[in-house]
């Protein structure tokens, strides 16, 4: 027996073995010689009852930008008073009191803003909910000894600055959602420094 033969004949015995150990017969001894035929066709009308219509419309939520944006920088007037909020993201890095650069432009700007006038420019620190109220009043503080530092040299002469820390006294929006769980925008718009002067 040839090489090639004695493969052939072992490879049989493998295989009726694995069909004995499946619980069925070998092919030869049904007299399978080639695979099953395929199934009939399926009737068109079958296949377009089983085809179900998506609602393309209902499945796409439509996003408006303006409300997944939030503000960095607003304005309020009251009379002659301005009050600016910016975003502590903007002027400051996570848990930090340094200013960026783009806080030490938007703080010039604003000094030139300040009216001959004015007496006192408030500065307000605000912080989120994160943290122990005692850390967050002293990072609260610390916040806006910086940006009235940056002020004060800036102001028309005699202007008084003055700077508070308020920590998380002050939120304008929720820190956690009705559920308990965190909100992350929320506590990004508490985040945040008042500057309050007389605009010129």
């Amino acid at each position: 027996m040839s090489a090639i033969a004695g493969r052939a004949a072992r490879l049989a015995l493998v295989t009726a073995a694995l069909w004995a150990l499946a619980g069925a017969e070998s092919p030869g001894a049904l007299g399978a010689t080639s695979a099953p035929p395929p199934p009939a066709d399926v009737p068109a009308e079958e296949i377009t009852r089983s085809v179900r219509p998506l609602d393309a419309a209902g499945s796409v939520l439509t996003i408006d930008p303006a409300d997944s944006v939030l503000p960095l920088v607003t304005e309020e007037r009251s009379g002659d008073r301005v009050t600016v909020t910016i975003s502590a993201d903007v002027l400051f890095a996570f848990d930090s009191d340094d200013l960026t650069e783009a806080a030490r432009t938007e703080i010039a700007t604003l000094a030139g803003r300040v009216g001959p006038a004015t007496r006192t420019v408030t500065v307000l620190g605000h912080t989120d909910s994160l943290g122990t109220p005692a850390y967050n009043v002293i990072l609260s503080q610390r916040r806006a000894n910086a940006v009235a530092d940056l002020l004060r040299p800036a102001v028309p002469s005699g202007t008084r600055v003055s700077a508070t820390g308020r920590g998380g006294a002050d939120p304008v929006a929720p820190n956690t959602r009705p559920d308990g769980s965190d909100d992350a925008a929320g506590r990004a718009l508490n985040r945040r420094v008042q500057i309050s002067f007389l605009a010129s």
